[in-house]
Parts: structure tokens; sequence; C-alpha cells
């Protein structure tokens, strides 16, 4: 029997959309890779620049020599101002996520990729200017406050949505996640191997590499008659975007536990590259080896463990288990107050790999129940919500940081008390979700295939029992019948046998 023309294009659909999500990965890849090949230098540098105001302008070592008191009060010095302009950047974004989001359900995500990664170019080079002798870090934190406000991460979620079936999102947003760890742990790790002045000179390069990823491999990801039936954007006021966000019970319990753990995710990470520096006494080939043990873990985590999971417990014990990860990792942190051995931080990686599956187990819920032309505008609000709390987490925890003392282990332990507190109230709430009673109904379907022909030459072919073809394959039957699906998304999919993967 012949095969009928929708059969036949198929193959070619999939490669297009396989070869669109590739590209949106490998773009959150170098953007995190670009800052995991300066993190091992970015603690210590950042801290001698401020201990050197406590030696009357002499250069100190404080990788070499992190308990010197003159490194100690530089590290306070480092993480308090670094927190502040966290949080100013963190409310500006509170402000233009939600913007961004909505901007680019009407004229497409492409352009907003492309001017995020224009506007981060110079950081490596203001990195390099306050590291000389006479140099200032202000130019260093004005690139921070831009790089903290100009957040994109609604814009890459929102184009996933654009390409991927709503039974797969889940796996879509883990794989992206994923990405993200695997780019900035892996970068870490081999930094240790350079030198100071060669890792920014890779850096820059790297940074210069995903402008040019950014304008010539990402593509449009917008269904192109999405992007035709909106030619108006009205700017609504932040508060008015993430209302979104209270639509339903689900919503409210799912937008706390955001902002829970945004406050003290955030925070805590704010604090502990200086706190293992300065308590535990890691060194820069330390951080690099724990970046790359980090890596592994979230390639196993997020790459292999998330889909298995999910079809087990589905999204709502995915979160509970994130949120027990996350209460264990932390309250494992206090210990090492009094107990400052390197190896215990990396056994408290394990139970951390497990913490990072929350939020992309959250997004995928919020998603499925969702509109298509929503989807931006949701996404957005998401980023808007972790931003607003994200600003409060890094000054409340590094205002318990600076009162650490190196006399008292209860003073370098109290901030990790407090997150394992919040984590634990997180628990409870993930245990109180009820997904099936507070679902929506939706138009929600993946129709990015209507814009697959421009990729229908694109190189990277996928056998088509990929995964990655298994993830997007989904949406083809929605675009041959030239309708969305209307069913009530959320609903469906919890009695289905059928689960989506981590993005």
């Amino acid at each position: 029997m012949e095969r009928n023309s929708a059969d036949m294009i198929k193959p070619t659909q999939k490669r297009g959309m396989s070869c669109k999500f590739i590209a949106i990965v490998g773009l959150q890849f170098l953007a995190q890779a670009s800052f995991g090949f300066m993190s091992p230098i970015l603690t210590i540098v950042t801290t001698e620049y401020y201990a050197r105001h406590y030696r009357d302008g002499l250069p100190i070592d404080c990788g070499a020599n992190p308990h010197k008191q003159a490194c100690i009060d530089g590290s306070r010095q480092a993480a308090w101002l670094s927190s502040i302009y966290l949080a100013v950047g963190s409310v500006l974004s509170f402000f233009l996520s939600p913007m961004l989001g909505q901007a680019s359900d009407i004229y497409g995500r492409k352009r907003f990729l492309v001017l995020s990664q224009i506007a981060r170019v110079g950081l490596p080079f203001s990195v390099a200017y306050f590291m000389q002798a006479q140099g200032s870090i202000i130019p260093y934190f004005v690139l921070r406050l831009i790089d903290n406000a100009f957040e994109t991460g609604g814009v890459i979620n929102a184009a996933a949505t654009d390409i991927v079936s709503p039974d797969y999102r889940a796996t879509a947003f883990g794989l992206l996640s994923a990405s993200v760890v695997v780019g900035y742990c892996s970068s870490a790790f081999v930094a240790p191997f350079f030198s100071r002045d060669v890792i920014l000179q890779i850096t820059a390069g790297i940074f210069i590499l995903r402008v040019a990823w950014a304008m010539v491999i990402v593509p449009e990801t917008l269904p192109a008659r999405t992007h035709k039936s909106k030619t108006r954007w009205t700017v609504e006021n932040p508060f008015s975007s993430i209302s979104i966000l209270f639509r339903s019970k689900l919503f409210i319990t799912l937008a706390i536990l955001i902002a829970l753990t945004s406050v003290v995710s955030e925070g805590t990470f704010q604090i502990q590259t200086f706190y293992l520096n300065t308590v535990v006494g890691f060194d820069m080939t330390d951080f690099g080896n724990l970046m790359l043990f980090n890596g592994v873990l979230a390639v196993i985590g997020q790459g292999l463990l998330l889909d298995p999971l999910v079809k087990c417990v589905q999204e709502q014990g995915v979160i509970i288990m994130a949120q027990i990860g996350s209460f264990l990792s932390t309250l494992g942190i206090v210990g090492t107050a009094f107990y400052p051995h390197k190896w215990l931080v990396y056994k408290l990686s394990v139970p951390d790999c497990v913490s990072q599956l929350s939020f992309p187990a959250i997004s995928a819920l919020m998603s499925f129940s969702t509109p298509e032309e929503e989807q931006g505008r949701l996404q957005g609000a998401i980023y808007a919500a972790q931003s607003v709390f994200a600003a409060i987490g890094p000054v409340v925890f590094s205002l318990l940081y600076t009162a650490m003392t190196k006399k008292s282990q209860w003073s370098q332990a109290f901030p990790f008390v407090i997150a394992s507190v919040i984590y634990l109230v997180g628990v409870g709430l993930a245990f109180s979700l009820k997904v099936v009673g507070d679902s929506i109904p939706s138009d929600t379907a993946s129709t990015a295939s209507s814009n697959d022909e421009d990729n229908d030459n694109c190189e990277p072919e996928m056998e088509e029992g990929g995964k990655i073809d298994q993830i997007i394959s989904a949406s083809n039957t929605a675009e041959e019948d030239e309708q969305s699906l209307t069913q009530p998304l959320l609903g469906t999919r919890l009695t289905s046998t059928r689960y989506f993967t981590e993005v």
C-alpha cells in the first residue's frame, strides 16, 4: 500500500524539530559553560579584591590562604555586596521577565535570545579589569546587574513548549535543566587546569560564541499562525502579568513552592562557595572537582532518572522527592560546620541531585493547563516570581553569613539551619498538592510543526527511535490535523500510561 503524504513527511518534521530543540539546548549549554569556566576563580578573585583593602593594597592569595583574617573579611564583604547587586537585579527581573515573555508571544523568541547574549558579552573583560592592581570592580557588578535583570529563562522554556508536545514537556524541561548543570559543572572542572588569564581568555571566546550561536544557529520557534494572530503588544504591569500563577489552588500551591525554594536556593547558593572556601577549606581545584561531580549527578538525575520517576510517582511525587532531597542536603551542610571534611560535601551532592528535579516538574504541571497563546506569559511569570523571591534570599542569607564568627560553629551553621526548616515546610506543601481536582481545561498543544519546513535541510539526523524524536514526535498529529487538542490535558495526562520526558 502506498504511504500517504502525511506519513512521508513525518521523518522530515522530526528532524526539523530535533534540530530546533538541539539548538536551544546548545545555547543553554554554552550560556552556563561560560559562567562555569569562570566560577572556580570568581569567588576567590572577588574575595581577594576586598581582602586587599584590609592589607593596605597588598595582594594576597585567598585560594592558598583561605583562613587568613583578611580573606575572611574580604569574603564577607564580597558576599554582602554580591547579594545586594543580585537582589536589585532580581527585582528588575521581576518587572522585565513577564514583559519579555509576553513580547515573545507576539514578536517571536529569537530576537530576545540574541539580545540576551549581546548584553552579557562584556562580563569576562570586566573580571580581567578588576583583577588588575588599580582596577575597579564596579563595571563587573553593573554587568552582573544586567545579567540578573535581563533574564530570558522564561523565553527559553517558552521556545521549548513551542516544539515539544504536552506529554513530554517535563522531560524537555529536565533536559534543559540538565544542559545547564552539565555546561556549568563540566567547564568548572576543566578551568583549574589553566591559569587565571587563560581562563578569562577562553571565557571571552565562549561569550562571543554565544552571540554567534543565537544569531545563526537558534531558529525562530513561535508558530507562524500564532505570530500573525497577534499584531499588537499591550504592556501589562508585572503584578497583573503574574496573576496567571493564581488561577487555581494547584497553581497557588506551586507558586508558594517556587517562592520558598527560590528564597532558600538563591540565598544558600550566594554564600555556599564563600562558606566552603573559608570554613571547609575548598580551593580552586576542589571547586572544579565538586562541579564535575555535580555535573555527572545532574546527567544521571535529570537525564536518566526523571522520566522513570515521573512514570512511577507522577509529577507530584517528583516534587515531594525533590523537596526531601533539598532538606537532607542542606541539613548535611549544617554538619560540615562541626565536621569540616571535604568528603562530606561530596556525599551531600547526591540528595542535592534529586532536589534539582523540582522545577521541571512544577513548570510542566503549570504548562499543561495553560493555553498555547499564553505559554510565554506563563514562563515569564514563573521566572518573575522566582526573581522577586531570589532578591530576598541572598540579602537575608548574606546577613546571616556576615554574622558568622570563626570561633562559633553554630554561627557558621545557622544560615543552613534556617534553610533546612524552610525546605521542611516545602515537603509539607508538596504532600498537600491536589493535582486532579485543580486541573484546568486548556487548548494547549504543541504546534511548532507549522514552521518546520525551515529546518528540512538541518544536518544532524536523529534515529526515529531516538529520545529527542520521541519527545517531539507527538506534536506531529496536531499539525497534520491542523487543529489543537481540546481535552483537559492535565486530567488526561494523569490517567494515561504515556508520560512526558524531561526537557
